[in-house]
């Protein structure tokens, strides 16, 4: 559980979710956590289905909060600072 809280405050608090080359294994050190222990509190405590929906969930939020921001920001700068490393992963 205090796990799962660590991985939650740094996706909420710090936006991890916006570096766009994120692995589990740069969660887990920064957590100092394994990577299994990482990805189990993931799923098993955050109920998701994997790291990789995680991320991207956060990252779309983020994403949407921005175009409702700022509309008239370009897509392409919005997906770039939303943590997608080009548009194509974005659309």
């Amino acid at each position: 559980q205090q796990l799962a809280e660590a991985i939650v405050r740094l996706f909420d608090i710090d936006g991890i979710h916006r570096e766009p080359e994120l692995k589990v294994a740069d969660l887990a050190e920064r957590l100092g956590s394994a990577e299994h222990k990482v990805s189990r509190a993931i799923t098993q405590v955050l109920g998701e289905r994997n790291f990789n929906q995680l991320v991207n969930r956060h990252r779309i939020a983020h994403a949407c909060r921005l175009l409702e921001a700022h509309p008239a920001r370009s897509v392409l700068e919005i997906s770039l600072d939303s943590g997608f490393a080009s548009l194509g992963p974005f659309n």
